[in-house]
């Protein structure tokens, strides 16, 4: 299958490339920034796409293209707006459409009538719901995770490392979640 991952540099975009990987999908990446894209290559997506250099879906019709592969079987999307307008062109008939956030800002309409002459499945996917709704599902995947971890199948980049003394400190001068500093 065909993985194609929106928002691929940040966290739930870098564990969807992984996974993607390690199920045995050709993943397309997008992402903004070389360095970005260099990382997702060494993670195994097998096509990158700078979404603020070049048309990701132009990017990503010559690479399906250029493999011989007729389109996108499986949408991963953390960031809504018209970058997820604009790849629904590229899905095939029967695709999967996994909702994950909106960090764009903007919630998508996906006509429910394309939905269905194409035969497409959306999901919506707030992990943390399984928690409370089917706390076994939540605690399979986890196991499987971490199985996935201890045999080097996927990786966890640390962008940093403090001293236990620094992260009160740290913790104090950023007030989003993305950036909380817990001590290892």
């Amino acid at each position: 299958q065909v993985l194609l991952v929106l928002g691929a540099a940040g966290g739930v975009g870098v564990s969807a490339v992984q996974i993607g990987k390690v199920c045995g999908a050709i993943v397309i990446a997008v992402a903004r920034g070389v360095e970005k894209l260099q990382y997702l290559k060494s993670i195994g997506a097998d096509h990158v796409i700078d979404s603020s250099k070049e048309n990701a879906i132009e990017s990503a019709k010559s690479f399906l293209k250029a493999s011989g592969l007729k389109g996108v079987d499986v949408l991963y999307d953390p960031v809504g707006g018209k970058l997820t307008q604009d790849s629904l062109k590229l899905l095939n008939w029967g695709a999967h459409i996994l909702l994950i956030g909106f960090a764009s800002g903007d919630v998508p309409v996906i006509r429910a009538n394309i939905a269905l002459i194409k035969n497409w499945t959306i999901h919506g996917l707030y992990w943390g719901s399984y928690l409370t709704h089917r706390p076994a599902v939540l605690i399979d995947s986890l196991n499987e995770l971490l199985s996935w971890l201890s045999k080097g199948l996927i990786t966890v980049k640390l962008s940093h490392t403090y001293r236990l003394a620094e992260v009160s400190d740290i913790n104090k001068h950023h007030n989003r979640c993305s950036r909380l500093v817990f001590p290892v």
